[in-house]
């Protein structure tokens, strides 16, 4: 019976795993997070607050463009994402596919074109997604710093890791309220993970590309990639014996780790907070990878919105 029971569970959550990898959970989620955060942005924007996410630091521009950089860019990958999601559940095909049936019929004159069937949603994949996500989070927050802290010792580093408590001097530095905490929380989860797990490696691949025959070290990353749909993403293919594949994912945690002492928007740097925040890094890219962007982008909210959830319980 025992047995019954867990190869049904198995076979349940493969299920699931495999349905919320589909076009329309993906681009919903993400589109649900964008439009989050752009509500928030609008009613919370501040002077007080020049960068919402690491990614703002990189427009420069921000205090230029209404409500920051990223409102702008959020509108038309909402618009795009919420266009096909939409698209999906009425059954209508999207530009992209009629013109692959164009081809298609191009090449083969008997090519008949088959309509497209409305997409179902089940809402028990959304509930158990929206728990997934703050499960990662949570976990991810707790745990954290004792694993950082176990590293440390095994490495013979007695130094104390400062607890998410003793963090708190960057965020009071802005002087912000809840709905800017939140605005701060959205933009950091959806942005960050796009610059930092998804542009960085398609950087890193173009660079391998046109510059590898004559920068030897940049030659080493043009390696075996896969899509991560439904998105147009591409990252290194896994391989744990490759030693260019773990360098590339290791250069992807520093770069995304020192994005947040750039001055003068970013926090004073310190050593633990660098390491800690490479931790972070490795495992929003492994949750990147195996469960999907959105979800990736959902636990860093969540952990966003637990860090900040500190400093208003305090």
């Amino acid at each position: 019976m025992l047995i019954l029971v867990e190869t049904a569970a198995f076979k349940a959550w493969e299920a699931y795993h495999k349905a919320t990898r589909e076009r329309v959970y993906q681009y919903g989620a993400a589109t649900i997070l964008l439009v989050l955060y752009i509500l928030f942005m609008l009613m919370g924007r501040t002077p007080n607050v020049v960068a919402y996410n690491g990614v703002d630091i990189w427009f420069w521009l921000v205090e230029q463009v209404p409500y920051g950089g990223t409102v702008l860019v959020s509108a038309i990958l909402a618009l795009w994402m919420g266009d096909i999601v939409w698209k999906d559940l009425k059954g209508i095909k999207t530009l992209r596919e009629r013109r692959e049936d164009s081809q298609k019929k191009a090449k083969d004159k008997n090519f008949s074109p088959k309509d497209k069937a409305p997409f179902r949603v089940n809402p028990y994949y959304i509930l158990f997604g929206t728990i997934e996500g703050i499960l990662w989070g949570s976990l991810i927050f707790a745990l954290l710093p004792d694993l950082l802290q176990l590293c440390f010792q095994v490495f013979g580093e007695n130094s104390e890791v400062p607890r998410p408590f003793d963090a708190m001097e960057s965020l009071y530095a802005y002087n912000s309220n809840a709905l800017q905490d939140i605005a701060l929380a959205l933009g950091a989860g959806v942005f960050e993970e796009i610059m930092f797990r998804a542009m960085f490696f398609m950087l890193m691949f173009h660079l391998a590309k046109s510059y590898g025959k004559k920068i030897a070290f940049l030659k080493q990353f043009d390696l075996k990639q896969e899509e991560l749909k439904p998105f147009p993403i591409k990252v290194p293919k896994h391989d744990r014996k490759s030693n260019p594949y773990l360098l590339l994912v290791f250069l992807s945690t520093v770069v995304y780790s020192a994005s947040h002492f750039i001055l003068p928007f970013g926090d004073h740097f310190s050593f633990f907070g660098f390491i800690f925040r490479m931790f972070f890094g490795g495992f929003m890219y492994a949750i990147f990878v195996w469960r999907g962007p959105a979800m990736a982008m959902w636990t860093h909210v969540i952990y966003d919105l637990l860090y900040f959830g500190l400093r208003w319980w305090m």
